[in-house]
């Protein structure tokens, strides 16, 4: 009696704790931080396959942060992302990635067959968005686990991760695309002015001052997400490739 009352107090146990790691959803869940909730593995090695790290859930340790930054490193992070479907009906969700810079992101289930890509390197044109993110669903009580595996090749890695309704994103991406619009026209201005004060006045120091605010308003654009957004593709990985010369040189 007493073995039988051990095991099912260590069966609830590891039940309990399964079920805490879950993040629950409803069809009003949205602008919830997935990265604080979920577990993280960071590949050092960066040469694993994906199905080896998936199969090891204890590689995986709790994330309790908002945001990760690991600087300037080709490693890849991984995120086991645990979900479950309180509606009795299927509901439609996006997990956002905050940071515009991230070139590889790719979507896994728990067989570890690839879902989704995107990224700086991954996406499909025309990107339409600031931020990437890729869609989900869930069925009706469905439990569901989800890994994302992110990693750089050129620029350093950070990002934080939410859980988002893609329509309300959707909007509120574009009046951010508006705000952002509006401050890169301000600088263009300028520079325009400047070329036209040098010419008029015959001075250097306009042109000078154009070509400095020429290139703020290129570095602007990668920044803030607009070279997926406005450029071709190719432009977009030819800048890509550049920016190790601008960072290390």
């Amino acid at each position: 009696m007493y073995n039988f009352l051990k095991i099912f107090l260590l069966l609830l146990s590891f039940l309990t704790i399964l079920m805490a790691s879950e993040i629950p959803l409803d069809n009003t869940t949205k602008g919830f931080s997935l990265l604080e909730k979920s577990r993280i593995y960071i590949d050092h090695n960066a040469t694993t396959e994906p199905m080896a790290i998936i199969q090891k859930s204890h590689l995986f340790k709790k994330s309790n942060q908002s945001a990760l930054n690991l600087g300037a490193t080709r490693e890849k992070v991984w995120v086991e992302i645990k979900l479950h479907n309180q509606e009795s009906y299927a509901i439609k969700k996006i997990l956002l990635l905050k940071d515009p810079s991230l070139e590889h992101i790719y979507l896994y289930n728990q067989k570890g067959e690839l879902l989704q890509k995107t990224g700086v390197i991954e996406y499909q044109p025309p990107q339409q968005t600031l931020f990437f993110y890729l869609p989900i669903e869930l069925e009706a009580n469905e439990h569901k686990t989800l890994y994302l595996e992110i990693y750089n090749e050129y620029v350093p890695l950070g990002f934080s991760l939410f859980l988002e309704d893609e329509k309300e994103y959707l909007h509120a991406d574009s009046l951010e695309q508006m705000v952002d619009i509006f401050l890169l026209g301000m600088i263009s201005a300028l520079v325009l002015y400047s070329v036209v004060m040098g010419v008029y006045l015959k001075e250097a120091s306009y042109f000078f001052y154009a070509l400095y605010l020429s290139t703020l308003l290129y570095m602007m654009f990668a920044y803030l997400g607009f070279s997926p957004l406005l450029f071709s593709k190719s432009f977009t990985l030819v800048d890509l490739h550049l920016t190790i010369y601008r960072v290390y040189s």
